[in-house]
């Protein structure tokens, strides 16, 4: 898959959905993730996943420098989904994300396609 194309994959979903690069950045976003985030693609891609998604779980921030999701990135590693609450546009809300980590077309640069549902 060509990185371009990306974006149009999480269009392919009416949950909101985004992809994050091996770097942490979002580089989709789709169009039912400012409903839920209250942050536009234009405002989104290019930040850094946790300064936008500013995920926690009982036992603190998800979101970090020692995200699960960048550990999986590395090490090639599939995640099960999980749930985590998030900075909504009606505060914080618990979701259930699922992360599908993928390949570039002719790159070993692995992406995470993101897809969120609120609990």
């Amino acid at each position: 898959m060509r990185r371009e194309e990306f974006g149009k994959l999480v269009e392919g979903t009416s949950d909101p959905a985004f992809v994050v690069d091996g770097a942490g950045l979002v580089i989709a976003w789709n169009e039912p993730a400012p409903q839920l985030f209250g942050v536009t693609a234009e405002q989104a891609i290019g930040k850094p996943c946790k300064s936008i998604v500013h995920g926690t779980d009982e036992c603190g921030q998800v979101c970090s420098n020692h995200c699960i999701v960048q550990q999986a990135i590395r090490n090639h590693h599939p995640l099960k989904n999980f749930d985590f609450e998030v900075q909504t546009i009606r505060g914080p809300e618990w979701c259930n994300i699922s992360v599908l980590i993928v390949a570039a077309d002719g790159s070993r640069e692995l992406h995470a396609i993101h897809i969120v549902r609120p609990a």
